[in-house]
């Protein structure tokens, strides 16, 4: 189990402040602002940032001489904001869209539309940042004003349902997350059709949050969705195909498929590097997928290059009290621990269990893995009572979220059996890992690796407990699981290469390390 980086993105790359049609003084549209600004968007959504900004900074000065307060300006005010949103100028955009914020607030009559896309857009900046009460409050406010004015089938409606999603997806709260998403999908569909951006969207939401779940064939579903109608309406080269192919690649990971994912994962990279700053989170994010990647497949020099690369990025980018830089640090601590580097592994695991507390509180899924993870740096030391309260204390916030179904809970569940292994407490650790083999089993199917590696915990300890017939039993499945697996990846495994050896040479205390 690990604290996995997939930076979801908002409707930012989507949601620019409404095209004004028509607006007080003004033709019908032939107007140089409008003209540049036009010319701006359009560059926007074909992800050619530089370009974008300069069309957008020609609109805004023709724009000016119709004052401070024309709704002409604070259209372009808003949607050069939306473009520093996008590559991470996050100081910029804050500056534009309070801007364009407080001067809709003030405009009369008011315009609803323009007034919840500007509440909207302040949100998702917030979110970003991790400032989440404050994008829960202008989330609210912006679906509040949407709903009123328009019905609960506006399209608008769909977006900031979208962002609803992400954020709650952000602070562990995935059924809020699910419910908000799926409505999200629903309005899409009905108010804009089947192959919108919107819908894309939605799925793509959707898609990590049935990932946080262990629902992994759904979120692989929603993520093949998501690339497809952005593939088909923007490009194979447009950003939003690159977070849909980092999406994917953290399904297919997890899902033990390590050569589909890293050739998903290396191709958002690749885009992201193209039509992004080297310095922006998005790059930082792909970086660290890879990275995990990696890890799993033994090249622990390479992983830690892209993890060092993606913490000096998110260092810049995001400040050092972001939760993503604490996800990041943790996966350092697990290669540092691959590397048995065991000081440096629980430095890192602290320092990422400090900054969750204080980001998301003692009993958020991000905190149980840090709590997991250092329980497992005990273990390797030999320090088997404090190993079990690391486990203990992970297990019960787990159970809560994301539940005792899924597979991270199932995960410690065979860390804390190795301990008792190790203590010679065969009883409980049988129990603990018959559960988790069966949690493994429906939640990831019998031929993952993971339920493979579960499988061969549980042959070595019925062979300490003289029942060997079973324990036949259970290894040719694990090893025929196995094979198979070795065949697709080649070179990795999802379980580390220091399982495989354990599990055939028989270790001395019938124990294997943690494992996802």
């Amino acid at each position: 189990m690990e604290a996995n980086v997939t930076v979801m993105s908002g409707s930012r790359w989507f949601l620019l402040l409404s095209a004004i049609a028509v607006l007080p003084g003004s033709s019908s549209g032939a107007e140089l602002w409008q003209e540049r600004r036009d010319a701006a968007r359009t560059l926007q959504e074909q992800g050619r940032y530089r370009e974008a900004e300069k069309a957008y900074l020609a609109a805004l000065e023709a724009a000016r001489p119709f004052g401070d307060a024309d709704p002409r300006l604070l259209a372009v005010l808003g949607s050069l904001g939306t473009l520093y949103h996008n590559q991470a100028r996050y100081a910029e955009a804050e500056r534009l869209y309070r801007l364009a914020l407080a001067g809709w607030e003030r405009a009369s009559p008011p315009d609803a539309a323009e007034l919840a896309t500007a509440l909207h857009n302040l949100a998702e900046l917030h979110r970003d940042r991790a400032q989440y009460a404050e994008a829960e409050r202008l989330l609210l406010r912006s679906l509040a004003v949407r709903e009123t004015s328009a019905g609960k089938r506006y399209p608008g409606l769909a977006a900031s349902l979208a962002s609803l999603a992400e954020l709650y997806y952000a602070q562990g709260r995935l059924e809020q997350g699910l419910k908000a998403a799926r409505r999200s999908l629903e309005v899409s569909r009905q108010s804009l059709g089947a192959e919108d951006p919107q819908v894309a969207r939605a799925s793509f939401v959707l898609a990590g949050l049935y990932r946080s779940q262990g629902k992994y064939s759904e979120a692989e579903q929603h993520a093949q969705k998501a690339k497809q109608i952005w593939e088909h309406g923007l490009g194979p080269s447009h950003p939003r195909v690159a977070d849909s192919l980092n999406e994917l690649g953290a399904v297919q990971r997890l899902q033990g498929r390590l050569r589909e994912a890293e050739s998903s994962i290396r191709r958002a990279l690749l885009v992201f590097e193209k039509a992004l700053e080297p310095n922006h989170p998005k790059v930082a994010a792909a970086l660290a997928n890879l990275a995990e990647v990696l890890r799993q497949r033994g090249r622990y020099d390479l992983a830690g290059h892209c993890l060092r690369r993606a913490l000096a990025i998110m260092d810049t980018a995001l400040g050092t009290e972001h939760p993503e830089r604490a996800a990041l640090l943790h996966n350092l601590g697990a290669i540092l621990r691959e590397q048995k580097a065991y000081d440096q592994a629980e430095a890192a695991f602290q320092r990422s269990l400090q900054l969750f507390e204080k980001i998301y509180g003692p009993y958020h899924p991000r905190v149980a893995t840090c709590l997991n993870s250092l329980g497992a740096v005990a273990f390797d030391r030999g320090a088997f009572v404090p190993a079990e309260g690391w486990f203990l204390k992970a297990l019960a916030i787990l159970e809560v979220a994301p539940g005792a179904g899924h597979p991270d809970f199932a995960d410690v569940l065979g860390n804390l059996a190795n301990v008792y292994v190790a203590q010679r407490r065969y009883s409980e650790a049988e129990a603990l890992l018959a559960r988790a083999v069966s949690i493994f089993d429906r939640s990831l199917g019998p031929e993952h690796p993971s339920t493979a590696a579960g499988l061969l915990r549980y042959s070595q300890l019925l062979r300490k407990m003289n029942r060997p017939r079973l324990a036949t039993q259970l290894e040719r499945r694990a090893k025929a699981a196995l094979a198979r697996h070795s065949r697709e990846n080649v070179l990795g495994f999802t379980v580390d290469a220091r399982q495989l050896r354990d599990a055939k040479s028989g270790a001395p205390d019938g124990s294997l390390s943690q494992h996802r």
